[in-house]
């Protein structure tokens, strides 16, 4: 039989986990783009517009922009000084670029 790669938190869990997502990101749900982003982000974060990946067809912009995705957290991790820290955490709380479209 199939192991499954997916297992559903027992209910109190689930709320420690929801409740800490909540309180930690200022998570707000919302359907409506003026109330986006929905979470408070992080000092570091980047935030990408992918409007343009609607009129990619052939996925040329999407490949480029995985690559370049790609290319800043490896050279994120490489530059990453903390010891023990996961590299994509590592810099959090540093002020950082803020990327806009």
């Amino acid at each position: 039989m199939k192991s499954e790669s997916v297992t559903e938190l027992p209910e109190a869990e689930y709320r420690s986990v929801c409740d800490r997502f909540y309180a930690e990101f200022a998570f707000r749900q919302s359907v409506d783009p003026a109330k986006w982003p929905a979470i408070k982000e992080l000092a570091d974060s980047i935030t990408w517009s992918l409007a343009s990946l609607d009129e990619d067809p052939g996925y040329v912009r999407l490949e480029r922009f995985v690559t370049l995705v790609e290319q800043g957290l490896t050279d994120r991790a490489a530059r990453t000084t903390v010891p023990g820290a996961p590299a994509v955490l590592a810099g959090r709380g540093r002020p950082g670029p803020r990327v806009r479209s």
